[in-house]
């Protein structure tokens, strides 16, 4: 483990690592589901829960806290909405693998819609769209509780090389 996985949260890193060598990339996002694993302290900050999750597709639960307001005050400043979205891309992907991996951002395209309001309640649903062998597409949305789009992202992802390092 690394100085910046201690950062994330050394319980979550922790889990994973006891879970990697017996769980496929689904069921290591679903033991995040359950609780199993730990949700990291990112997700704390950015107040992240994670629902549920399929083999390429998650979904998040997600209440942004007044914290991440934006310095105008109309809404969650939009580097925190893609910091969401980079985590919930990321997770599409390695859950459809046959054991979970590390990604790398590589792209990540943000349309923002409308605010998104701290202290309300948002979904965040992520699928993966195209799993190449080297490069995978993920598109995902942040959705108001009556399924109005707020946000909408793709986002273009590899395999951390350096993930045998862990």
């Amino acid at each position: 483990m690394t100085r910046s996985d201690e950062a994330a949260g050394p319980d979550m890193w922790r889990a994973m690592l006891a879970l990697s060598a017996e769980l496929s990339g689904v069921e290591m996002i679903r033991a995040l589901v359950e609780g199993r694993v730990p949700h990291g302290e990112h997700h704390r900050l950015l107040g992240l829960r994670y629902r549920e999750a399929d083999p390429g597709r998650v979904a998040v639960d997600w209440t942004p806290p007044a914290a991440l307001v934006n310095f105008a005050g109309s809404g969650v400043h939009g580097g925190y909405i893609a910091m969401a979205f980079d985590d919930v891309c990321g997770s599409a992907c390695a859950s459809a693998g046959e054991r979970a991996f590390p990604v790398i951002t590589l792209n990540l395209d943000i349309d923002f819609l409308r605010p998104v309001r701290p202290g309300r309640p948002y979904r965040l649903d992520a699928e993966l769209v195209h799993g190449g062998r080297q490069r995978m597409i993920v598109n995902a949305r942040v959705l108001e509780p009556t399924d109005t789009l707020a946000a909408q992202a793709t986002a273009s992802m590899i395999v951390n090389a350096r993930s045998s390092d862990r």
